[in-house]
């Protein structure tokens, strides 16, 4: 019987990664150029280094035809300092709210690669591509870092969860829950990044808050918002950046207005939307107060605070 190596076309050297963020959010992280190319490049573990060569400038021709694009070049390099591959990386919008991230070789035929050489490429490749991904996806604010929720964060909310006093489980869920389900953990968990969507808030490696919205099925121009902060890190300013976030996000997409339901007396959520500069208002239900914030002003205008 005769076997055979699988043929690799030019397509298999190809990477690509999804950046779950704004065209918004990214754009201003592209703009900035010691976190997008770093003088040292970015460590790709102990294997090498990836080098990105400048600020990624508008592309006249884009990966999918009709949407904005950036692209850069950079270098793959050893632990030692031996040249890989050079890649030429493009970052163009995909889905509302949503990017793509292309690694793509630009040396002659990389399929005549040895095999020592093309198994570090790969090696490396991947790692860099991730290490966009996770540069992209994230942003700062001060010790915190804000980035979309991932399926694997199931552990995080459970830990976050027995973290909350009574009081704080009350108000995110309005009745006493005692104890986490692992159906609600995973429903919260793993969301569309689309019509479901949230965003996690990590010092370190810990989660120490949640934001997300459900887009209504019924009118998809609304969407219901949660927020829950540990409680260590009440008035840190960690909602009003998570919903700022968000509400980029949520945008994108559509969504014109978060709606939510709060408990009476959720003095904190009243003093976090009062802080907030559009016209929010309030309702009455059942002794429960039904929120609604518009997420840009009446003119038009994006409102700084929740969007940009």
């Amino acid at each position: 019987m005769l076997v055979t190596e699988p043929m690799l076309n030019e397509s298999n050297f190809v990477l690509e990664r999804r950046v779950n963020r704004p065209t918004r959010a990214v754009a201003r992280r592209l703009r900035d150029q010691s976190a997008i190319a770093p003088t040292d490049g970015f460590a790709l573990g102990t294997e090498g280094t990836l080098f990105v060569d400048g600020t990624p400038r508008p592309s006249s021709n884009p990966i999918i035809h009709g949407h904005e694009s950036w692209r850069t070049t950079a270098r793959l390099m050893t632990a030692r300092g031996r040249h890989v591959a050079r890649l030429d990386i493009e970052i163009s919008t995909w889905t509302p709210g949503s990017m793509l991230i292309q690694l793509r070789p630009v040396d002659r035929d990389p399929r005549r690669w040895g095999a020592r050489r093309m198994r570090r490429y790969f090696e490396l490749a991947h790692a860099a591509a991730d290490r966009l991904e996770q540069l992209l996806n994230e942003s700062t604010f001060g010790a915190v870092t804000i980035r979309p929720i991932e399926p694997r964060d199931i552990d995080q909310l459970r830990d976050l969860f027995w973290r909350l006093s009574p009081e704080s489980r009350y108000f995110r869920f309005l009745s006493p829950v005692t104890r986490p389900h692992e159906t609600s953990l995973h429903h919260l968990a793993e969301v569309d990044h689309g019509n479901r969507d949230a965003l996690v808030a990590s010092v370190g490696n810990r989660v120490v808050a949640v934001a997300r919205y459900d887009r209504s099925a019924t009118e998809p121009s609304k969407a219901e918002v949660a927020v829950v902060v540990e409680d260590a890190w009440h008035r840190h300013g960690i909602a009003t950046a998570l919903l700022r976030e968000l509400g980029g996000v949520a945008s994108e997409r559509g969504v014109e207005r978060f709606t939510a339901t709060v408990a009476a007396d959720n003095r904190a959520i009243t003093t976090l939307v009062r802080s907030l500069p559009v016209s929010a208002t309030w309702n009455w239900d059942r002794g429960e107060r039904r929120l609604d914030v518009p997420l840009h002003h009446a003119g038009g205008a994006t409102s700084p605070s929740i969007i940009s």
